[in-house]
């Protein structure tokens, strides 16, 4: 997606994170590759105070992302069939008994 192009690097706010890494939002031309990632599933949206400049719109690009099941999110066509549909990101069995938010092993999640 990069390799070979030349990219354009935004600051938030925090110039690296605890882990010395870079901290950018990345573009070549006009697309914001972090966004595109997230779009098709390949990244997760993550907010880390202070730097949030972006984390609504990730965070809805990532909620799209999700309810398509692209990337990431795509269920495997064998266990589709013996999930409940209920829950589009995460895969309940048809046949559970119900449970508490609580007990549901993926959480936070859509519903």
């Amino acid at each position: 997606m990069v390799e070979g192009k030349t990219v354009r690097m935004e600051l938030d706010v925090s110039s690296t994170d605890r882990f010395d890494r870079l901290l950018r939002y990345v573009y070549v031309d006009d697309e914001m590759v972090n966004a595109t990632l997230i779009s098709g599933g390949f990244a997760v949206a993550s907010a880390f105070p202070p730097d949030t400049k972006f984390a609504d719109r990730f965070e809805n690009i990532q909620i799209q992302a999700m309810e398509n099941r692209r990337g990431a999110w795509a269920t495997s066509p064998a266990l589709a069939e013996a999930c409940d549909p209920s829950y589009p990101t995460i895969c309940v069995p048809q046949d559970a008994e119900p449970m508490t938010c609580k007990e549901i092993p993926s959480n936070p999640f859509p519903a």
